[in-house]
C-alpha cells in the first residue's frame, strides 16, 4: 500500500508498506526501502 502522511506545516511524506504476516491473533506490517521498519499489532483477548 502507498501512504501519503500529512506531517503538518504543508509537509508530507510518502511511504509504502505491506502485510508480511497475518494470523487470527496478529498482523505484521513492514515498510519498504532503506530504513524500513516492522510493526506487529496483536488482538486483545
Amino acid at each position: 500500500m502507498k501512504i501519503n502522511e500529512d506531517l503538518g506545516s504543508g509537509k508530507h511524506r510518502d511511504f509504502q508498506f505491506y502485510v508480511s504476516d497475518l494470523s487470527a491473533k496478529s498482523i505484521t506490517f513492514e515498510t519498504v526501502g532503506a530504513g524500513g521498519s516492522r510493526v506487529t499489532a496483536v488482538k486483545k483477548q
